[in-house]
Order: structure tokens, then C-alpha cells, then sequence
């Protein structure tokens, strides 16, 4: 009877704690795929936004340029075949389409014949464009007609039209730019998504506007990834203006491999941006922690058949505690711990509960810091840099930006291979780690490039001094692993003055001083105010 009664006992011990590990394994397991998937998510947002202020921006200023008085007297002389008005507002108009292509892309202006009449591209003038989409689709009233156009060496550019009409709201003709994607292309590749990542831009027709995988060409995707997948749902309702959720979660298989995509749609466009990865990578985590929870429902459920053994009375309390807490961690509360108390087995087996939701709070830290922080030179990125410009310029008297570019780390990359070139821009990532902290605030905008924003400082020429050190520190690093390096930097320094300029004029100075440093035999520092008032 004793015998039964320790079994029974033990049983009662073990059947719980084991049923415990298992809720406990699905919650968790649950729970941290959802945050995998939400991180996924949040960085395709991030993206996403991006594509949509590009595009906007761009129709904006396309829109304002067809309200242009030139174009609009251009074409309503044209119409009536009022040569001498022609040539009067000939040369303004020529003006606007080059001032247009440096701003937007190639102009070209169309009667309503469909026949253009003036363009960029000299050789574009007197084409019919009377048959074509673009042509129809404005005179049938619509906004706006944009459409991919792909050249012969893979090249692909955006035409965006938009009808340009007279004070009276009538229609008098077509503008038609075509639109550079280089600064959309430069800002997505430049994201870092894991190991396997990269990112597709879809239209709506299923072309792809923009491709990561740059083994793949730009026309179409369906040869790359399997047929009847969510993929391939996706293209067809979005195709078929059939989406019914703006963003969400696919999976399907890419060459073979499992792949997990988070998708949303660019405000304003008829563009699908969708980031994707690895599906091994996105649940690698997933597959660290149901170890730890493996260990960890081995260890419970030993100490709970002890635990039996003794006594059910002892065993009841904790074990009610710690299902508690477990079902906080699997519900996401992951700052819960479990109270340690008294010297038994009991005290173990929280610890080890409080350590496994240490490794879930610091593998949720990590998350969330790798979409910040440069993962080489451990500093932050450019998304975060522009967002302390955002915050703290223009909030003191002194601020300047300087811009830095690795002299000598391509000869590395190609010589010594792409590791020890990582390891010279973590060397210099440190250099920059050293500066001081709430003045200088370095960050890594992509490749060889690096920007430090300084504030606030009481010392005259304070930045121009921290060029000087950041000159000579980067220079001083010789050897990395006994072998033999040999970089130095180029500086450019612009300080801010009152006439209070956005963050990318100030960034274009900065890298225009930095240049300029470079051609005067690198290794040093240029101020942009210096050398342009000079040249001026």
C-alpha cells in the first residue's frame, strides 16, 4: 500500500508537470513566433514607408511642374499652330524639362494628339504616343497613369504622366516623366534584413519594380518561386484588386527553401513591397528556446517526481506558482520571475524558469536593438542617426555633421577578403564608440560611410579637433591579427547656420566636403564652407 501510494504520488507530480511543459512549450513557442513574424513585419513597415514617400514625392512634383505656366502655353500654342507663341515660350519650357530632369527624371510633353512635342531626349520628339496606355489612360480622364519601363541592359525606370491643363480646367496636353528609382534602390539595399534577406517590389500588373535577389531578373518572378503558394495568391488578388488585407504574413518556397514574407502595400501606389527571409532563420530562436524548454521540463519533471516522494502538500504550492508564472512568459509578460526561496530542489528549478526568461527578455533586447545597430561596427544605423537629426537638430547653438569614408578598405575587400574588411570596420566602429558621449553621436550609413553628428560643445573648433583625432586613430590602426592594414579616412565637416537646413542638404554638404578631401590626396578633413566659399 505504501509502495502504491508513492507511486500514485509520484504520478500525481509528474503527469502536471509534464502536461505544464507542454502548454507551456506551444505558448511559448507560439508566442515567439508571433514576435519573429511582428519584427519581420515592422522592419518591411519601415521599408514600405520609404517606397511610398519616394513615389509620393515624386507625383508632387510632377503635378506642380504640369501646372507650370511654359508647358501650358507651349501646348495650348500648339494646338492652334500659333508658331510665333510657340517660339515665345519655347526656351522657358526648355528650361523647366532640363531643370526637371535633374530634379525628377527625363520630361517630355505631349499635344492631344498623343504627339510629342517637346522632351529631354531630342530624339523622342514627333513619336505617336496616341495608341499607347499611358495616352489612353489620361484621356480618359484619369490623375495620373504611371508603368514600368524596362531597357535593354535590365535597367528599369518608372513613366509617370499626369494631364496639364489650363486656367480654365480644360485639357490641354500630357506631362510625362520618367522617373529615376536609384534613390529608392540605394535606401532598400542598404537595409539589413538577417543573413537571407531581401526585399521585391511588386506592381500591380506582377512586374517587379525592384528585386533583391540579384540573381534574378526584374521582369517577372514566377519561375523563382513555386506555383500555388501564398506568393502566388497574393499576385493574383493584388492583381485582381482583390487584396483584402494592406499587409500581413506568407510563406512559400523560394528555390527550394521555405521562406517566410511579410508584405504591405505603399500608400498612394499600386506597388507591393515584401520583405522576405529564410524561414530557418526567422525561427532560429524558436528552435533555441524549445531546447531550453526541453532542459527545462526534463529538470521539472525530475524534481517534481522527488518532490512526490516527499510530500504533496510541499509540492502543490510552487508548482501552482510556477504554472503562473510560466503562463505570463507565454502570454508575453517576460519581466515576471519567479520568488526564490528556501534551499530544496524548488529554488533550482526557479532559477533556472527566471534564467530561461532572461534569455527570452535578452533575445527580445537583441530583436529589437539589430534594427538599430550596425551589426559590424556596433553603432547605429542610418535609420537611427537620421532619427536623432530629427530630434535634436537645430535644438542647440553649435551643431556640425561630419562625414568619414574608409580610405583603403576596397583594396582590403579585394585583396584580404571580405572578414578582415568586417574586422577594420569594427576597429573603426570602436574609434567611434570612444567619442564623447551626448556631444558625438556616430553612426554607420552604409559600406565604407560613416556620420557624426556633434553637438553642443563650449571649445572653438571643437569638431574640426575631433576630425583631427578621428584622423589620427583611424590611421593608427596598423595591424589586425598580426596582419598588416593600411587605411586612413576622408572628412568632410559642414556646420549648421542659421539659415536652417533639412538634414539631407546638410548630409549632401558634408559628403561634398568629404570629396573633396579625397581628391586633396585623402587622410584629412575639408569644412565645406571653407573650400565652397573659396571656390566661389
Amino acid at each position: 500500500m505504501k509502495r502504491k501510494m508513492m507511486i500514485i504520488m509520484m504520478l500525481l507530480a509528474l503527469v502536471p508537470t509534464f502536461l505544464i511543459g507542454i502548454i507551456t512549450n506551444n505558448y511559448m513557442l507560439k508566442s515567439l513566433e508571433v514576435f519573429q513574424e511582428n519584427a519581420l513585419s515592422d522592419t518591411a513597415g519601415v521599408i514600405t514607408l520609404t517606397v511610398s514617400r519616394f513615389y509620393n514625392e515624386q507625383y508632387m512634383a510632377v503635378q506642380s511642374a504640369a501646372a507650370q505656366e511654359p508647358y501650358i502655353k507651349i501646348l495650348e500654342s500648339a494646338a492652334t499652330k500659333d508658331n510665333t507663341a510657340v517660339m515665345q515660350w519655347e526656351a522657358q519650357a526648355k528650361k523647366l524639362i532640363a531643370d526637371s530632369c535633374l530634379l525628377i527624371g527625363e520630361a517630355s510633353l505631349i499635344d492631344l494628339d498623343g504627339k510629342i512635342i517637346m522632351a529631354y531626349d531630342s530624339r523622342e520628339v514627333g513619336i505617336m504616343l496616341n495608341k499607347t496606355e499611358l495616352y489612353k489612360t489620361i484621356l480618359s480622364g484619369a490623375e495620373y497613369y504611371k508603368g514600368p519601363v524596362i531597357f535593354g541592359d535590365g535597367s528599369q525606370r518608372i513613366d509617370l504622366a499626369v494631364p496639364v491643363k489650363n486656367q480654365q480646367g480644360k485639357l490641354v496636353g500630357i506631362l510625362k516623366q520618367r522617373i529615376h528609382l536609384d534613390y529608392m534602390r540605394e535606401y532598400i539595399q542598404n537595409a539589413k534584413i538577417g543573413k537571407t534577406g531581401y526585399v521585391f517590389v511588386l506592381s500591380k500588373n506582377g512586374t517587379l519594380i525592384y528585386n533583391g535577389k540579384k540573381d534574378q531578373g526584374l521582369s517577372t518572378i514566377y519561375s523563382e518561386f513555386e506555383s500555388m503558394s501564398d506568393l502566388d495568391q497574393l499576385i493574383n488578388d493584388f492583381s485582381a484588386g482583390q487584396l483584402k488585407d494592406t499587409s500581413g504574413i506568407i510563406k512559400y518556397r523560394s528555390n527550394g527553401v521555405q521562406t517566410i514574407g511579410a508584405y504591405e502595400k505603399a500608400e498612394n501606389t499600386d506597388w507591393l513591397v515584401v520583405t522576405a527571409m529564410e524561414q530557418k532563420e526567422v525561427y532560429a530562436e524558436v528552435e533555441k528556446v524549445r531546447d531550453i524548454i526541453f532542459d527545462v521540463c526534463v529538470l521539472i519533471g525530475f524534481l517534481g517526481a522527488i518532490v512526490g516522494y516527499l510530500m504533496s502538500r510541499v509540492m502543490i504550492h510552487p508548482l501552482t506558482a510556477l504554472n503562473l508564472h510560466l503562463k505570463r512568459i507565454a502570454a508575453g509578460d517576460l519581466t515576471t520571475r519567479c520568488n526564490v526561496e528556501g534551499k530544496d530542489e524548488f529554488k533550482e528549478l526557479f532559477e533556472n524558469v527566471n534564467h530561461l526568461a532572461d534569455n527570452l527578455q535578452r533575445s527580445e533586447k537583441e530583436l529589437r536593438m539589430s534594427a538599430r545597430i550596425d551589426s559590424l561596427a556596433r553603432i547605429p544605423n542610418r535609420y537611427a542617426i537620421y532619427e536623432v537629426l530629427d530630434t535634436l537638430l537645430y535644438k542647440h547653438k553649435n551643431q556640425a555633421i561630419l562625414m568619414l569614408d574608409i580610405d583603403g578598405l576596397k583594396q582590403i575587400n579585394d585583396n584580404l577578403g571580405h572578414d578582415m574588411g568586417d574586422r577594420v570596420l569594427a576597429e573603426v566602429g570602436e574609434v567611434l564608440r570612444s567619442l564623447p558621449q551626448h556631444i558625438c553621436y556616430p553612426s554607420r550609413i552604409g559600406g565604407d560611410k560613416f556620420l557624426v553628428f556633434v553637438t553642443d560643445w563650449d571649445e572653438k573648433r571643437y569638431p574640426e579637433k575631433i576630425a583631427e583625432r578621428l584622423i589620427k586613430d583611424i590611421k593608427g590602426i596598423r595591424f589586425i591579427d598580426d596582419v598588416r592594414v593600411h587605411i586612413s579616412v576622408s572628412i568632410g565637416v559642414e556646420y549648421l547656420s542659421e539659415d536652417r537646413m533639412d538634414k539631407k542638404k546638410l548630409i549632401k554638404r558634408s559628403d561634398n566636403a568629404m570629396y573633396k578631401a579625397k581628391d586633396m590626396g585623402k587622410n584629412t578633413y575639408v569644412v565645406y564652407s571653407q573650400f565652397n566659399k573659396k571656390e566661389t
